[in-house]
């Protein structure tokens, strides 16, 4: 997803089966009223002579929405089947999934049928000239673009609450997006959740004054202590020194930026190779890895990469045999910055976004694979010296996703709920942009995710 000038258009992109052409040239033309707050890009628009391929991977990288045209056609059709890891990234990165039933088709059997479907229950748009459907989606893409605030029903009921109103009238659209695709982008909530969404139409409350926090700086950041003896951590894995630190960024789903408290704990070194991964699999305690294209598990040169393609349960599954288990999203920012205010894991430095993956020297990213997960030694953490911390793959943790931080959560907070989309931390070889990068960045997806750059590593506390 992009992140430019927020009075500058959106960019959307509207896939489709061939077949459906009459349908997108209709919603063309209906979308043609907000062309000065959303231009759409099509299939339809690609240049004679051009890599057809590369032209749909490059709009959809940079799509801020995402708009699919659904019918049998287009779930059997070889475009979707090629452009559905691009979509997974996009969405995941922040981009805002509109899926359109055009006619009657298995959706809610694809990877994305937890994404709440346009038009609403029941409904499909039949015929090309279906205007009164077609004004009806058309809203609701307007009413993103409008930043109204939307609440999620019921509130959460587990161990702890996040707040269920989100002011977002004060925020860039390009920064919206984030808030408002909670409303048809929480693909965990699966079918059941449909109607689960209230649009709250009262104007937002003012907002509170600023509240001073003590900041903690890099010099200020907990001196590391050394590496512990084998009996401290289990194999692999590094004593992470306990301390206060300011968590957040400055993104809607980063906020609040807060202090929070963790406690010593231990953390994997690098993230959990495919070799590591195996050993378990072979002893049966490792649930088997997905063996798509592009996963890791297949391939025989990959074994000190991390291992892909691993649902949630998965990587749960595979600490558990290591008397471990994901660490929390503070525990795994807090060991990212190094217990200080860094933006990256290696300083504040951004890395330079013109070099490719096998040129940089600091993360593997804009690349089209995973790396070894030592490959890049100059992007490793300042204090403890943590690999593949921003790249290589994003990282399973343990806390359930809410679009903001709950203020109350300080010391040593964990956020679970039934039945939502797990954060995911860290941006992977495929992120093209560097704030994804950034020790503060959050992504979510639906736990059963099987995910060619989602990864994960390890945490235990002490014993």
């Amino acid at each position: 997803m992009t992140s430019g000038d927020a009075s500058s258009p959106l960019r959307g992109v509207i896939l489709h089966a061939a077949e459906d052409e009459l349908f997108r040239a209709r919603l063309d033309i209906h979308l043609n009223v907000i062309k000065d707050r959303a231009q759409f890009w099509s299939l339809s628009k690609i240049v004679p002579g051009h890599d057809r391929r590369k032209e749909v991977k490059r709009h959809i990288e940079q799509a801020d929405i995402l708009v699919l045209l659904l019918s049998t056609d287009f779930l059997a059709s070889e475009e979707w089947s090629e452009c559905k890891a691009e979509v997974q990234r996009a969405q995941t990165g922040g981009a805002h999934l509109f899926p359109i039933r055009l006619r009657p088709c298995l959706w809610e059997a694809s990877e994305f049928g937890g994404v709440q479907l346009l038009p609403r229950i029941g409904e499909e748009i039949g015929r090309p000239d279906n205007d009164k459907s077609w004004v009806t989606v058309c809203q609701e893409i307007k009413a993103l673009l409008d930043g109204r605030r939307w609440r999620s029903v019921p509130p959460p009921t587990n161990r702890a609450s996040v707040p269920t109103l989100v002011t977002v009238a004060a925020v860039p659209v390009r920064s919206r997006l984030r808030v408002a695709r909670i409303l048809f982008g929480a693909t965990a909530l699966g079918t059941a959740g449909v109607g689960l969404f209230t649009l709250l139409t009262a104007p937002p409350p003012p907002p509170p004054g600023p509240a001073p926090h003590p900041t903690v700086t890099s010099s200020q950041r907990p001196t590391p202590s050394p590496t512990p003896p084998p009996s401290d951590c289990p194999e692999g894995m590094i004593q992470v020194p306990g301390g206060t630190f300011r968590m957040g960024g400055t993104e809607v789903n980063q906020m609040p930026h807060r202090n929070v408290q963790v406690r010593t704990f231990c953390l994997d070194r690098t993230e959990v190779t495919v070799a590591r991964y195996e050993k378990g699999v072979a002893s049966g305690k490792c649930p088997p890895a997905g063996t798509s294209a592009n996963c890791n598990a297949p391939e025989t040169s990959r074994r000190e990469h991390p291992m892909n393609c691993v649902r949630a349960a998965d990587a749960e599954a595979c600490c558990q045999f290591r008397a471990a288990r994901l660490p929390t999203e503070a525990e795994w920012e807090y060991s990212a910055r190094s217990g200080g205010d860094d933006l990256y894991p290696w300083g504040s430095e951004a890395p330079d976004p013109t070099k490719s993956a096998g040129q940089q020297k600091r993360v593997c990213w804009r690349g089209e694979v995973t790396c070894d997960v030592t490959q890049h030694p100059d992007g490793r953490t300042v204090a403890l010296k943590f690999f593949g911390m921003a790249g290589n793959v994003a990282e399973w943790v343990a806390d359930s996703y809410a679009n903001q931080y709950d203020p109350a959560q300080t010391d040593n907070p964990l956020f679970t709920r039934e039945n939502s989309p797990r954060v995911i931390r860290g941006g992977s070889f495929a992120s093209e942009n560097s704030g994804k990068l950034r020790a503060a960045y959050r992504g979510q997806y639906s736990p059963t995710g099987r995910l060619d750059h989602v990864g994960f590593r390890c945490a235990a506390s002490m014993r």
